[in-house]
């Protein structure tokens, strides 16, 4: 065989090796937290039709950072898998989660999905409006004190704003930074244009900043694709 063929071959194979301990391990996590979890998680995928293990790696990254945080309130904008995963942690830790939501159909599901979780959260529908040509919001608007904000909506399922990969920025938060309010962490889902418009604001400067979440046409491991970024605020 060729020895770069054979080379290709043993790395890929290494890769696939990784990919399933680490799916193993983060499994484990999950179901630490709360085995009904994935009952919740299978749920969903026959209600969306979507099936992957991306889900498992996305919630055992949430789990790590819940377990840092220790957050007391969680204000999610969007929902879905994440949602099970946080009320599972607020029914296990006496904390609070409310999730927005723009379609109703979607926060049917996702509720039910909690409740199979046995999970202590609330989704409400929350109508979406277009800001600019680059971005959309909740209308209505979060809570002056949070702990942690978890960023994966609105959706903007159309891909038609003006950024460089068709889907709209976040724009509740950063009207909640310029009102003066400050959670203690905010998480980002992906939303890589979210990420740079918050990140580019003056009070940006009051959090420590973590870039873990990077899209690229090859990524050293799934598991990268799934991490999240971040904003702590700093003490003072």
């Amino acid at each position: 065989m060729d020895p770069v063929k054979k080379l290709r071959r043993s790395l890929k194979q290494q890769h696939a090796d990784y990919i399933e301990s680490r799916a193993q391990k983060d499994l484990a996590e999950v179901q630490a937290l709360e085995p009904r979890v994935l009952d919740a998680y299978q749920f969903i995928s026959k209600q969306s039709g979507s099936v992957s293990r991306e889900p498992i790696f996305r919630a055992a990254d949430l789990i790590a950072w819940l377990g840092r945080l220790q957050p007391k309130t969680i204000q999610e904008l969007g929902s879905g898998r994440s949602s099970v995963v946080f009320a599972a942690w607020c029914a296990k830790n006496g904390a609070q989660h409310i999730a927005y939501e723009q379609r109703d159909y979607w926060r049917d599901i996702v509720e039910e999905a909690i409740s199979i979780a046995g999970g202590l959260g609330t989704v409400v529908h929350v109508p979406m409006v277009r800001v600019g040509g680059i971005g959309a919001k909740f209308t209505k608007v979060l809570a002056a004190e949070i702990d942690l904000v978890y960023v994966d909506g609105p959706s903007g399922e159309d891909r038609t704003y003006h950024t460089h990969d068709g889907r709209c920025i976040n724009m509740d938060v950063p009207e909640h930074l310029r009102a003066g309010h400050r959670p203690k962490a905010i998480l980002i889902d992906g939303r890589q244009n979210t990420r740079d418009l918050l990140w580019g604001m003056p009070e940006a400067h009051e959090y420590e900043l973590t870039k873990q979440f990077q899209r690229t046409p090859e990524f050293a491991s799934a598991t990268d694709y799934v991490r999240h970024s971040s904003m702590l605020l700093r003490a003072r």
